[in-house]
């Protein structure tokens, strides 16, 4: 018999598995530090790894990208990216370690930002992809 609390399944293969979500794509033309896209945890999640992926080809300038857990708790950086100078279309760039930790992983209602800083590159079209998985949480008991 499968346990079941708040509609979610224990026994579901599927859960506590490895999801990506995708942001974007995005233009990064010039602009200051802008929140660019969002994503609300329905449960909470466990941030691994992120990483960006341009979709055209950008010459020059640069352009940074740092995704932020946000909660109850504050915001903190969990990882940042950063293109310069001139990139392939399809060129993927691997974001900082993501050093696991209480704010890695997001709550029931909390959300993943992702913010576009002070960038300069305004041919890049990048697409932000999270590597999570589903967190335990004492409150589904």
């Amino acid at each position: 018999m499968a346990i079941s609390t708040k509609n979610r399944l224990y026994s579901d293969p599927s859960y506590g598995s490895y999801k990506v979500k995708t942001f974007g794509p995005h233009a990064a033309g010039t602009r200051a530090t802008a929140l660019v896209d969002r994503f609300v945890a329905m449960n909470p999640i466990t941030v691994l790894d992120c990483n960006a992926a341009n979709s055209t080809l950008g010459t020059g300038g640069s352009s940074k990208w740092t995704l932020c857990a946000t909660s109850a708790n504050g915001t903190a950086a969990l990882g940042t990216i950063i293109f310069v100078g001139t990139h392939a279309a399809g060129a993927t760039v691997e974001g900082t370690d993501i050093t696991q930790s209480a704010s890695t992983t997001i709550p029931t209602g909390g959300a993943l930002d992702v913010y576009s800083v002070l960038s300069s590159a305004a041919a890049l079209t990048i697409s932000f992809n999270v590597l999570y998985k589903d967190a335990y949480s004492v409150s589904d008991n």
